[in-house]
């Protein structure tokens, strides 16, 4: 996992890889919530 730069004061963001089987539990999450991945994690951004 690593820490990236903040785009915005007080706005930081976090990448951690993910397994295939993680990546495939939130897949099935988003759909069942009828949402995208991106929005499950919140990877809109501000």
């Amino acid at each position: 996992m690593r820490i990236l730069k903040p785009l915005q004061p007080g706005i930081g963001r976090l990448e951690r890889p993910l397994s295939a089987e993680e990546a495939e539990a939130l897949a099935r999450q988003a759909a069942e919530l009828d949402v995208t991945v991106n929005t499950l994690v919140g990877a809109g951004g501000p």
